[in-house]
Formats: C-alpha cells, structure tokens, sequence
C-alpha cells in the first residue's frame, strides 16, 4: 500500500458468485449505444443464471422505455 499519498485504499472483497445482474447492467449503461455481448464458458446451471440475468436485464431496459429488445445476448460454450 502506497502510504506516500497520505490515504488507504482499500479494495472490496466479495466472497461466492458476483452480483451478475448489478454488473451486467452497469458494462450496458456504460455504453448505452452497444449491445452487451456476455461469453461464458461453464456448466448448465451457470449458464441458465446468466441467460436469466440477460432475460430479466433485458426486461429492465425495456421497461425504463429503451428501444432495442434484445441489448444483452448470452453466449456460450463447452469443451469436453
């Protein structure tokens, strides 16, 4: 920690899985005029969570009066 600058920082620490919707709905409000392209590789019940999150991210943007329908899309893959 640099104490030069005369104030801690701190980092947060989050224990277990993050809040995806909190997340994803912040990268989309960053850049409003993209859609959000979320890639996850990881077992089925991970990626119906996130397909969840889209689903209901995308209801949100749909009820604060956005236009696209569909400005958050889940992709996904598996090895093996």
């Amino acid at each position: 920690m640099d104490k030069s600058l005369g104030e801690h920082r701190y980092l947060p620490v989050v224990f277990g899985r993050p809040n995806f919707s909190r997340e994803i709905l912040a990268i989309g409000n960053a850049w409003p005029e993209y859609k959000a392209h979320v890639y996850v590789c990881g077992n089925d019940l991970l990626v119906q969570s996130l397909r969840d999150v889209c689903e209901e991210c995308n209801a949100y943007v749909r009820e604060a009066g956005g236009q696209e329908q569909d400005k958050f899309r889940l992709h996904f893959e598996r090895f093996g």
